[in-house]
């Protein structure tokens, strides 16, 4: 019965650590949102098993920051990203569009 105690209670470990620790502590320091660091984790371990899970979330940190350098990709940009004066740019954006629709000038 005390096999199955600490065996259940390493699941538990490894299931919080994983799924919520993981991403929220990885993705401040990365400023990549922690739905978009589970759901790489997630991603990468579908494809790639381990290896993936280590290589997702730079690649998704590497996505932000090309997404940012455009300015049609800064949508993109600002749902991967937790950063708020992104979030400034992408109004700004978000109403040049607007702004050439009305204007037919797409």
């Amino acid at each position: 019965m005390d096999t199955f105690a600490v065996m259940v209670m390493f699941w538990g470990i490894q299931i919080i650590e994983s799924n919520f620790l993981n991403p929220k502590i990885i993705g401040n320091n990365l400023n990549v949102n922690p739905l978009v660091a589970i759901l790489s984790l997630l991603v990468g371990a579908a494809m790639w098993g381990v290896a993936g899970m280590i290589l997702f979330l730079p690649f998704v940190a590497i996505l932000k920051v090309i997404c940012e350098a455009f300015e049609q990709l800064k949508p993109i940009a600002l749902l991967i990203s937790n950063d708020i004066s992104l979030e400034e740019k992408s109004v700004h954006w978000i109403k040049n569009v607007k702004e050439r629709i009305k204007n037919r000038n797409i």
